[in-house]
């Protein structure tokens, strides 16, 4: 019986090095590098958002297929004018299928695009605009069955 417990104790103790050694070597990196500086620039862009009094209206729903995509950006209630506006679409499951898009300003404020979504699935969407000192992005997930 002593024998006994003598071998389950050190098979513990070597399963217990062995999870040990291994959760090590692969980490997955919990702790995210560079926090404190990803963080301020996260709330500098928040407080240049609420400062400029932006707002984004964004597409209703997009289907598989060809999408005309329209998005109107304004701040204080007036039209955002010749901003740098990009739409980004790409899948969660395969990166193949990432595109990322100019938007053209077909009247003052509305940018309008198309982009592709070629399968059903779990898709990102991204608006990224760029004017002068503001720089932003809105995202929203789309579920296509």
């Amino acid at each position: 019986m002593k024998l006994f417990l003598i071998a389950l104790y050190s098979l513990f103790l070597v399963a217990m090095a062995s999870g040990i050694t291994i959760a090590y070597r692969q980490a997955e990196g919990l702790v995210e590098p560079n926090y404190y500086e990803k963080a301020s620039a996260y709330f500098s862009t928040k407080s240049a958002e609420s400062s400029s009094g932006l707002s984004v209206i964004l597409p209703d729903s997009l289907q598989k297929g060809s999408n005309d995509i329209l998005v109107s950006i304004s701040t204080h209630g007036k039209p955002l004018r010749n901003a740098v506006v990009t739409f980004f679409v790409g899948n969660l499951s395969k990166k193949t299928y990432d595109r990322t898009v100019p938007m053209k300003e077909t009247e003052p404020g509305n940018y309008r695009t198309t982009a592709v979504i070629p399968f059903e699935g779990v898709w990102l969407a991204r608006v990224d605009i760029q004017k002068q000192q503001l720089q932003t992005s809105k995202k929203w997930f789309i579920e296509l069955n």
